[in-house]
Order: structure tokens, then C-alpha cells, then sequence
């Protein structure tokens, strides 16, 4: 899933959308996320940047890294988790 927002600059984009070694900052959550209390607990909180770590072979799960601590999430979660692009990768990701 791939949306821009009001302001142009502003890409939001799923986690599950990051390639390995790609950051991001976590912009929020879709609106029928049921395990927000958990992602919060694990450190997924608003703001945070968060990186794509590694993909399983059959493409799930997903291991990512958060404040330090890397966390293996399904696929399916992932996609649910909005992100924009850190500095370093906004660039990348409008062209």
C-alpha cells in the first residue's frame, strides 16, 4: 500500500513496503489494527525509525530493528504499520 497525503512531501508508505537496510519512521497505524497496544509495548510507537533487518526465505516473517531491538513481525502486521521516509531516504522514495 502506497498513498500520498495532503502535503506532497508527506510519502506514507506500509512497512512492509521497506527493501533490506532501508529506514523509516513509523507515521501511525491503519484504523483496524487490532495490536496496537502490543506494537506499542514492543516499541513500535509513533515517531520512532525503524529498519528493514532481513526477510525470511519464503518472505515471512519480516525482522526488523527498533530502538535497538530487533523484532520479527508477519507480513501480514507489517503492512498495516504506516511509515514515511527518514531524511536520508525521502528522496529516494519520490523519484
Amino acid at each position: 500500500m502506497k498513498t500520498q497525503t495532503t502535503d506532497s512531501s508527506d510519502y506514507v508508505f506500509s512497512l512492509d513496503d521497506l527493501k533490506p537496510g532501508e529506514e523509516a519512521v513509523i507515521a501511525g497505524y491503519q484504523d483496524d489494527i487490532a495490536d496496537e497496544m502490543r506494537l506499542l509495548e514492543m516499541g513500535l510507537i509513533i515517531g520512532s525509525i525503524v529498519r528493514l533487518v532481513k526477510i525470511a526465505p519464503f518472505g515471512d516473517p519480516i525482522q526488523i530493528r527498533v530502538r535497538g531491538t530487533d523484532i520479527s513481525l508477519r507480513r501480514a502486521l507489517a503492512k498495516r504499520i504506516l511509515t514515511r521516509p527518514t531524511q536520508l531516504n525521502h528522496d529516494e522514495r519520490r523519484n
